[in-house]
């Protein structure tokens, strides 16, 4: 169990790391709080492990995360190492009411991985992970990266 433990802290770890020690992130609201100013989604290529990309967090985009906030599940995958794929850091301030988490968030960790539905990494105030499923991706991929 301890040794479990330490593996799931490790990846944790890496993945602050990577992020630039971010340290909140979101999910599902019925209150919705304005997100700040000039917020900008950061998309990391995690192949490389270099930002690829830097987009405004308009009202289209928000209603895009807001659709997958609100149908999550909780996941139970212990590795957090994600060797392939994008990962978005997504700055919306909400609030996310479900049956594993209850707390007001200031971003989301969404990670894509080839050919799985969409990861959400969202931490509470007390800075505790907690890793989702999203049923699907909204669309949000396919806006984010278009030209």
């Amino acid at each position: 169990m301890g040794r479990l433990r330490s593996k799931w802290m490790a990846g944790m770890l890496s993945i602050a790391l990577m992020l630039g020690c971010y340290s909140q992130a979101a999910n599902v609201a019925a209150k919705d709080e304005p997100s700040p100013p000039n917020g900008f989604i950061e998309v990391v290529d995690l192949d490389r492990n270099v930002l690829i990309k830097r987009v405004e967090f308009d009202h289209d985009l928000r209603e895009k995360m807001k659709l997958i906030l609100a149908d999550m599940s909780l996941n139970g995958r212990s590795n957090l190492d994600f060797p392939k794929g994008t990962l978005m850091k997504i700055p919306i301030h909400t609030r996310v009411h479900n049956e594993w988490f209850d707390d007001r968030i200031q971003e989301a960790i969404v990670i894509f991985e080839p050919g799985q539905r969409p990861l959400v990494l969202l931490f509470n105030r007390k800075n505790q992970p907690f890793l989702f499923t999203a049923s699907e991706d909204a669309g949000l991929i396919r806006m984010i990266m278009r030209p």
